[in-house]
């Protein structure tokens, strides 16, 4: 690598232009093709440039419908020997995913950020859009990923050699940094950065860690808990869950080199008698442990002290409460092979040489420790009295190793599911969030990202439409699970594998609702916006005990992921109109970051109409409002919308706007009931869910479906398999531990158990 004379390693300070990602306005993106039209006219020229390239300042000119941040890009910092670079992994199938990366390492001021390109579109995007980039490109071939049942942005769901590929590269890129004399904080491009770390990783005892990683662990990271078991039979200890290398760092020292030198041969050494082992999976055995860490192997504090001068106690105050600090142990990484004796020679008095004395002369072990001191003067030799190899010696050096607090670098599950940190009062001081156990692969995990306020490749086409035409209406369905359903009681005693009908029983009675919603606003014309779904059991209930997993108390609010199929709902031939339940807020937001937020308020929700379906009769409340109460609104993950609320109570009453509908009304009832509120921006549906309690799948449902049973048939047919199934595929094909979700065709009869007796009831009309 060729570098600048004075030691440094110069980027850009590039403008901020807009990532060619295109946008559809019916809840999906889509990456937009990249072509160049003179590669089969000519031959490209020879690139001598070296593999880390900092492009030289000048403008890139894209077509995107991304408003231009000066955010997005602008402060990459430099690179200098000895520095740390803030870097990640992208291929062209990902770059929206990269997009989100960099806009939020940029957001929290992030410095010397680079990508390493595992391909030459990211390489080609990197450099026109004027982001640091390594290139990795012909450290893979990509046609080796290739398998009909997987694309690569999710080949990730197989244990493939394709897949063992991908890690193989991300281990040389590290390695090819390390020998530059950078030290290396990498992370997933799944990962989303909410504060800097950077002061965080030279603080008490971590600042000495040669290698720091992130865990798998589904509980908080605080001291404060119980033994080795929890209630639920849990174990409930962080450091006996895997290591997960979405977050890294690797210091620029010969101790973290050996490491990933012993990451790397681990990796060849079974890329093909093992595909089922992971870059991840060889992490994990290069700490010499299988799974998770010993306890009894955790240190106190390294071997010196702290570059601050001050103890972890000091940093980290009430650490057994907050869990923010780190756990320490000392990995011993063998040294191997003619290449990795540079690595040896420069470690000093952090080599152990092991001399085999088992079997040997005393003569012939005296002769190889003497050669040897005289190679390496200043490491610690043992004479190995057990080694039932043949070899002559062995070399190893003790790494210091820091596992991160999941209450700090928390995973999917942690996050999005158990909402750990906003429940224990410290969200804002989340550092990074890992998009992990996850369902649906990258389509579940942009959903979480959209969700949750994170996604930020989304513009103004996605929030507010083509500004060149007629904005988009919204419709909202409202309603509250009947307290029987929402009570997690039942689903607590349910036994590991057994199957817990009353979450089941409450998972449908939402989704017949979101049915109507889907259905209503196809008829309307109009984007449904989804409720936010209650769950009272794990998504993996089969393999849990009592529903629970992790630190997750029920009932809870479920991402997306836990209820839909999000890659078939985001298919273009669905034709499906939708936003996430936090749209409203997220769209607020997005219009205050705007450079002309005057523009977008042009655009904002100012009128509304509410239709009521309502019970026959003239009883009191069967014709009420049913905005959404209980439980839910209590729960971390529950969005409210005032502003909406507040212009619903100025049209009650109002018999042109607040207008009802009988139980049972089709498609035709609907839309007279809604004659002039056609322009209304938002439409809210109320009585959907009312009087649905125990009897809620016996009779007519509130909306009775399209007004030919052929377009009820076609309206199934898109939807029927939206919904995900629950939830494991482990078993035999009598017992397959799966229940699938389906909604409920208008018009069909569905067969519904009672009492082991099987009876058919009418649904719809």
């Amino acid at each position: 690598l060729a570098e600048p004379d004075d030691g440094e390693i110069q980027p850009a300070t590039a403008p901020t232009p807009a990532p060619p990602v295109a946008r559809k306005s019916e809840g999906e993106l889509e990456i937009a093709e990249f072509t160049d039209d003179d590669d089969d006219e000519e031959e490209e020229e020879e690139d001598d440039d070296p593999d880390l390239v900092i492009p030289d300042p000048k403008p890139a000119v894209i077509k995107a419908t991304k408003p231009k941040t000066p955010s997005a890009f602008a402060r990459l910092g430099k690179f200098v020997v000895g520095d740390t670079v803030s870097a990640c992994f992208a291929t062209i199938e990902m770059l929206d995913f990269l997009v989100n990366w960099l806009e939020h390492a940029s957001r929290v001021e992030m410095r010397n950020v680079l990508v390493i390109a595992m391909d030459e579109h990211t390489v080609r995007w990197c450099d026109e859009n004027g982001v640091a980039r390594m290139d990795a490109s012909d450290t893979i071939d990509k046609s080796e990923m290739n398998d009909p049942r997987v694309e690569v942005a999710d080949v990730g769901y197989r244990m493939t050699r394709g897949f063992n590929l991908l890690g193989e590269a991300k281990t040389a890129s590290i390695a090819k940094l390390l020998d530059m004399g950078l030290n290396v904080f990498l992370s997933d491009i799944d990962v989303i950065w909410l504060r800097n770390p950077m002061n965080y990783f030279e603080s008490g005892q971590l600042a000495l860690a040669d290698v720091a990683v992130t865990s798998d662990c589904v509980f908080g990271s605080e001291r404060r808990r119980p033994g080795w078991r929890d209630e639920f039979g849990q174990d409930p200890e962080p450091t006996r869950a895997s290591a997960n290398t979405g977050v890294t760092l690797f210091r620029s020292n010969p101790r973290a080199k050996a490491f990933v030198a012993a990451w790397r041969r681990r990796q060849r050494r079974t890329r093909d008698t093992d595909p089922n082992h992971n870059d991840q999976q060889h992490f994990q055995y290069t700490l010499a442990r299988a799974h998770g860490f010993e306890p009894d192997a955790e240190v106190l504090k390294f071997d010196n002290q702290a570059p601050d001068g001050k103890s972890d106690k000091e940093t980290f105050v009430d650490d057994w409460i907050r869990g923010f600090r780190p756990r320490y142990y000392y990995a011993h990484a063998e040294i191997n092979g003619v290449e990795e004796m540079v690595i040896a020679e420069h470690l000093g008095a952090d080599l152990t040489v092991r001399v085999r004395a088992k079997g040997v002369p005393p003569a012939d072990v005296q002769k190889s420790s003497r050669e040897l001191e005289q190679r390496f003067p200043r490491a610690l030799f043992l004479l190995e009295e057990h080694d039932e190899s043949n070899r002559e010696y062995a070399l190893e050096t003790k790494v210091k190793v820091a596992l991160l607090p999941t209450n700090l670098f928390p995973n999917g599950h942690l996050h999005f599911v158990a909402h750990h940190a906003a429940k224990q009062g410290f969200a804002d001081e989340v550092y990074a969030v890992h998009n992990t156990h996850n369902y649906g692969g990258s389509p579940g995990k942009l959903g979480r990202f959209r969700e949750h306020g994170m996604w930020a490749v989304d513009g103004e086409e996605y929030y507010f439409g083509d500004l060149k035409q007629k904005a988009p209406k919204y419709l909202k369905v409202r309603f509250t699970a009947p307290e029987y359903l929402a009570d997690p009681t039942p689903n607590l005693a349910v036994g590991k594998g057994e199957r817990p009908e009353r979450h089941l029983n409450l998972l449908q009675w939402q989704i017949e609702r979101v049915r109507d919603g889907l259905a209503l606003a196809n008829i309307t014309g109009r984007t449904l916006i989804l409720p936010p779904m209650l769950c009272t059991c794990d998504r993996w209930w089969h393999l849990f005990q009592n529903c629970t997993n992790g630190v997750l108390t029920l009932p809870f609010v479920c991402p997306n992921d836990h209820v839909y199929l999000e890659p078939l709902m985001r298919k273009p031939e669905k034709m499906l109109r939708y936003r996430e339940h936090t749209f409203l807020r997220q769209r607020r937001e997005f219009a205050k970051r705007a450079s002309d937020p005057r523009r977008l308020q042009k655009r904002a929700i100012r009128s509304v109409a509410r239709l009521t379906f309502c019970e026959d009769g003239d009883g009191e409340g069967r014709c009420a409002p049913t905005p959404v109460e209980g439980i839910m609104t209590t729960l971390p993950g529950y969005v409210p919308d005032p502003e909406t609320d507040s212009l619903l109570d100025a049209i009650a009453g109002d018999p042109g706007k607040d207008v009802t509908v009988g139980y049972g009304s089709l498609a035709k009832h609907v839309m007279k009931a809604l004659e002039g509120n056609e322009d209304a921006d938002m439409l809210v549906v109320d009585g959907l869910g009312r009087g649905l309690n125990e009897d809620w799948d016996k009779g007519v449902t509130p909306f009775g479906g399209f007004d030919t049973q052929y377009m009820n048939q076609v309206f199934h047919k898109v939807t029927a398999f939206i919904m995900e199934s629950w939830c494991c595929y482990f078993h035999s094909m009598e017992d397959r531990g799966a229940v699938p979700h389906q909604m409920t065709a208008y018009g069909r009869r569905r067969k519904k158990k009672v009492q082991d007796v099987t009876v058919d009831t009418a649904i719809g009309s």
